[in-house]
């Protein structure tokens, strides 16, 4: 199940309303869940469909050839080398989840033996995204690339994820949002005293080309994301 809330430009973002049942790992008490989503698994399930009809043609016309066995048996074993590490991707991305609370980013991998990571806010120094060409048109994903000096990785991943320039943009919002109203409660509390105010002077600004965030129309640069400003 993924939770995908939206924000309207120039408001906080919306939090997600409930979290997720499947999500494998515990929130802290005082902690409020912003964004919950998973790996999309479609491209490599198509791989691996594709992977097999095509080895598994190759092997049984040469298993019908008088003197093609031994072949058949060498095209069957690559055959094995080659789907057996896009069925362990594809085990990986089923048993991977993503979220964002109003504290953490948080990446939980495994089903029978987990493995979680999380970073605080202030810990992340920049966020990009990354969408592949043909991934894009074909699924519509891309990857979110956390950077994370102080972490033993250096960066945290979400790849695979639907609307991933969507998802950046939400990310980038609440995260302004969050460091400038310090907590929750003050976050959703700003959020229904601007709301109004800020939709109503919409027009009256700019916004940035990156993120959509609204800037003063003399802004060179984007406070939130940092994008230079046309």
């Amino acid at each position: 199940m993924a939770i995908t809330p939206s924000a309207p430009s120039g408001l906080p973002p919306v939090p997600a309303s409930n979290k997720a049942n499947t999500f494998p790992a515990k929130y802290l008490s005082n902690e409020r869940l912003l964004l919950e989503t998973k790996p999309l698994t479609t491209p490599t399930l198509i791989a691996i469909f594709v992977v097999a009809v095509l080895f598994g043609s190759i092997t049984l016309f040469l298993f019908t050839i008088s003197s093609g066995y031994t072949f058949g048996v060498i095209v069957l074993f690559l055959g094995f080398l080659v789907i057996l590490p896009l069925l362990s991707h594809y085990w990986l991305l089923t048993t991977t989840h993503y979220a964002i609370t109003d504290q953490r980013v948080i990446v939980v991998v495994g089903r029978l033996s987990k493995r979680s990571v999380s970073v605080t806010h202030d810990q992340i120094t920049a966020i990009e995204v990354i969408e592949p060409w043909l991934a894009k048109a074909l699924f519509g994903i891309g990857s979110i690339r956390y950077s994370v000096p102080s972490f033993s990785y250096s960066t945290i991943l979400w790849s695979n994820i639907r609307d991933a320039q969507g998802t950046l943009n939400f990310v980038v919002q609440a995260r302004h949002f969050l460091s400038k109203y310090g907590t929750f409660k003050g976050y959703m509390t700003q959020a229904s005293m601007i709301g109004g105010a800020v939709a109503a002077n919409l027009g009256q600004a700019k916004q940035c080309w990156n993120c959509k965030l609204p800037l003063r129309p003399t802004a060179r640069f984007c406070r939130a994301c940092g994008a230079r400003q046309p």
